[in-house]
């Protein structure tokens, strides 16, 4: 008869998982659960990789109704008892780009999404016109610059944060990658195997008599619709009996192909239970018995450079110890397994800024939800941008009926989706080196980050409110720094700003939002040109490249890394010189923080 070896001393579950998150680090587990999948098998993974935009999104301009692109020019004065005849020279269906100027007194018909002209500069919705004739449209209303049409990169730019490292893949970040035309990406997801073990198990549905002695074996049922419920390949092992030589061949083929392997039963002091056995001959067996019930005979072992975990053979204890213990242990390990059919959550929460609902109709506007302080900040936002949604985290749902702006501070009902943001980063917008030095040094440090990069005034707001863990300013839209550094450490970082004069078919400008210093650039030198938004220098370098624009405000380092992808030759009429100030809050570990950015962004 086997000697039979108690369990002496149990192990708080907190201590366990401590123990094994050390251990497991020496052997670099974690790295070894990356897989590059699908996008279609990524959906509720961690992401294992920082993925930048490749393109713009859109990377052409296009229409967001149905009409006809037009001049704006050709428009002026055009009214219900003046209307203007225009001659309709060609269509754009959806897909399609009419890739010819129109002259004077001339138009395009286009589908919601076609691409624009070259020279087209604004689109008329279709009801607001009349046919008169073949090829002749009667247009009953003016038009602005710019009404109707989506810029390239108004939603996405080169250099834009898609997704960062350890982000949980949403529907709408899978959406954002593909935008991208990204197909695979790296996620955490282990494959495990469940190995059920007891001679006196019979697998349902077997043709097996159940005979006294004898059960259907259940657990394993439970223990992988358990684990599916997180991003993990789950395979089951026929049952192996209890038998020394069948449990190591099992263990053996299974290390093979699998991360982390699960045994169900043989874990306690019994005489046939031999798989603690088996996990002290073959590796380092770390826990043995957990201070729980039910649940105590649970076993963790690293053997190699893989994972195995024995559960009690009752399914009650099992499933205890996957909640209290195996799950809480993978997510420390970077697998994802929150649930997704409950991955909405509705709260109240106050306005940062003053909003306002379409008229006639309910709005849901994609926000930055805040949980410290219950705040919501609303994004400037149209429908195919998949890429600012993606971003945000939450959904403001205003009522229609209501005239006027809700005012800041005003509650509001929030559709909180998917996971808790950790660190909070409010920033200016960034160049592209900034931000992917910022997003870099802020990743190694494996929290869930919540970017908001929509200029210094919110920053500011979040940081005053000590919300921003990291906030990233212009020194030049700080009235006094002395009032945050009691809870704020910070440093400084020289930052120049041009103003730079290109060719384009049209005199544009690059318009930056209010509240960021690039703003207040663009509110001076863009002043007497038509104006295409830009919602960050990266954009606005693109616009330029492109020739949208004739006129922009960039960092300097954007030029330098397009200027011999251009085919005419810059000037640059302004230089205006600024600070970023970076703040950190006292509660983080700053000295690292800033050690790693200006590492970063020295390379």
């Amino acid at each position: 008869m086997a000697l039979r070896k108690l369990v002496k001393h149990l192990v708080e579950v907190e201590d366990a998982i401590k123990l094994l998150i050390r251990e497991l680090s020496k052997v670099k587990f974690v790295e070894k659960l990356v897989k590059t999948v699908d996008l279609y098998e990524a959906a509720w993974c961690k992401c294992a990789e920082t993925v930048f935009a490749r393109i713009c999104v859109p990377h052409f301009p296009r229409s967001v109704v149905d009409g006809y692109a037009v001049r704006y020019q050709d428009l002026i004065g055009a009214s219900e008892d003046n209307p203007v005849e225009l001659k309709v020279v060609g269509r754009a269906s959806i897909g399609e780009y009419y890739n010819r100027n129109i002259g004077v007194g001339e138009c395009v018909e286009v589908d919601t999404g076609a691409g624009l002209p070259p020279n087209a500069n604004a689109v008329v919705p279709i009801e607001y016109t009349e046919g008169c004739g073949n090829n002749c449209v009667l247009v009953y209303t003016s038009v602005g610059f710019g009404e109707n049409v989506a810029w390239p990169c108004s939603d996405a730019a080169q250099g834009d944060l898609i997704v960062a490292q350890s982000e949980v893949l949403l529907p709408q970040k899978l959406a954002a990658l593909a935008a991208q035309g990204v197909s695979k990406v790296k996620v955490y997801k282990p494959k495990v195997m469940v190995i059920p073990t007891g001679v006196e198990l019979v697998k349902p549905g077997s043709i097996a008599k159940l005979v006294p002695g004898k059960i259907y074996e259940s657990a394993s049922f439970l223990v992988k619709s358990l684990l599916e419920r997180g991003c993990v390949d789950v395979d089951v092992n026929e049952i192996v009996p209890d038998n020394l030589r069948e449990i190591e061949e099992a263990l053996e083929q299974a290390l093979k192909d699998y991360d982390i392997v699960f045994f169900i039963g043989g874990t306690s002091a019994g005489a046939e239970d031999l798989v603690y056995r088996v996990l002290e001959n073959s590796g380092r067996l770390l826990v043995r018995g957990l201070r729980i019930k039910p649940g105590k005979p649970t076993l963790a072992a690293i053997v190699g450079d893989k994972l195995v975990i024995g559960l009690p053979g009752n399914p009650i204890s099992a499933y205890n110890v996957l909640l209290r213990f195996a799950i809480p242990l993978l997510e420390e390990l970077q697998v994802y397994f929150g649930l997704p059919t409950s991955f909405l959550k509705n709260v109240k929460a106050r306005l940062l800024i003053p909003t306002r609902p379409a008229r006639g109709r309910h709005t849901f506007n994609p926000a930055y939800f805040i949980d410290e302080g219950m705040w919501v900040l609303p994004i400037e936002f149209e429908s195919y941008m998949i890429t600012r949604f993606s971003q945000t985290n939450s959904i403001v749902k205003l009522r229609a009926g209501i005239h006027g702006l809700y005012e800041a501070g005003k509650e509001v009902p929030v559709e909180v989706y998917g996971q808790p943001k950790q660190l909070i980063v409010a920033s200016e917008m960034l160049s592209s080196k900034t931000l992917k030095a910022i997003v870099n040094a802020l990743g190694s440090f494996g929290k869930n980050i919540l970017f908001v990069e929509e200029g210094s005034s919110i920053a500011l707001h979040l940081a005053r409110r000590e919300i921003a863990h990291i906030a990233i300013v212009s020194k030049s839209m700080i009235d006094v720094l002395d009032k945050l550094s009691d809870h704020y450490e910070s440093i400084t970082l020289n930052q120049k700003i041009i103003v730079v004069e290109g060719q384009a078919v049209v005199n544009a400008c690059t318009l930056y939002p209010q509240g960021s210093i690039w703003g207040l650039v663009s509110s001076r030198y863009c002043r007497d040109l038509e104006q295409v938004k830009a919602r960050t220098p990266r954009a606005a370098t693109w616009l330029l490249r492109e020739g949208y624009v004739s006129r922009a405000i960039l960092p300097v380092e954007e030029l330098a890394i397009i200027r011999n992808k251009i085919a005419f030759k810059p000037s640059i009429i302004a230089e205006i010189k600024d600070k970023l100030v970076i703040l950190c809050r006292k509660d983080l570990e700053c000295d690292k923080v800033f050690e790693k950015m200006t590492k970063s962004l020295s390379r």
